[in-house]
């Protein structure tokens, strides 16, 4: 072997390991956010709707792979609880029966992020404006192209500030009123831990392709499926997620 392709490999071979340990910092901040939540999680009540409720809905969506970012509407969170095995179809009729209002207004808010390449944007928009014409397969590998590009960015420093928001959360065993700000704040780290289950590595030569999502049979090409509408929503999802870490200081006023 040459020295320039020796050289080609061991360079390839140390950004793979940095994104690795990027993800995975980016992951175990996550989660630390998200174990602090559950010590005081089941003593709440908000607007009389109780915080058990958008618990259990949100942990149906993160396990279907969905990032939520706001409060979802009490049918919807009803119809999670009572029927978690059919939260795709729950989930798409939401977004179809409000006019995709929650999506679109992401979109609008992600579009023009600095941490988009200006590549990156216009594919971006031809994903978000394909979305209704049924190019799912196009718009999953290049959504997945852009989540992979950006991962790495969004590591470290930022995911930290979830913690200082969390230590303004209220931490009582009385029943007390949480803010829209707050309920979004909780909703969306209850879920954001979807992105581990996209990113979750599977080997070829040893396991069969996922039923969910798979960033590293997409990422490869070794994907066989026909993706879909639920998809491409998801994949959009996690991308807004990495741009949501990434943009919270501003949420903050900082």
């Amino acid at each position: 072997m040459s020295d320039v392709n020796k050289q080609n490999m061991e360079s390839s071979c140390n950004q793979r390991t940095e994104e690795k340990d990027s993800f995975n910092s980016f992951c175990s901040a996550l989660h630390s956010i998200n174990k602090g939540l559950e010590s005081f999680i089941n003593t709440l009540l908000v607007v009389g709707q109780s915080l058990k409720m958008i618990e259990n809905a949100c942990g149906v969506c993160k396990n279907n792979q969905w990032v939520i970012y706001h409060q979802l509407p009490e049918e919807v969170l009803v119809r999670l609880n009572e029927d978690p095995g059919n939260c795709n179809a729950i989930m798409l009729d939401y977004h179809k029966k409000s006019g995709y209002k929650n999506f679109k207004q992401l979109y609008a808010k992600y579009k023009d992020n600095t941490l988009l390449s200006q590549q990156h944007k216009v594919t971006l928009k031809q994903a978000y404006d394909s979305i209704y014409e049924g190019k799912h397969n196009t718009i999953a590998y290049s959504l997945t192209a852009i989540f992979d590009s950006i991962l790495a960015k969004v590591a470290g420093e930022d995911t930290h500030k979830f913690l200082k928001r969390l230590d303004r959360l209220p931490n009582t065993e009385s029943n007390i009123v949480l803010d829209s700000f707050e309920i979004e704040d909780m909703t969306f780290v209850q879920t954001v831990e979807a992105i581990n289950r996209f990113c979750k590595i599977s080997y070829f030569d040893k396991d069969p392709e996922p039923a969910e999502l798979n960033r590293h049979w997409i990422m490869h090409g070794r994907s066989s499926k026909q993706f879909t509408e639920v998809d491409c929503l998801k994949l959009f999802g996690f991308i807004f997620a990495l741009l949501y870490v990434s943009g919270y200081q501003e949420r903050e006023g900082a």
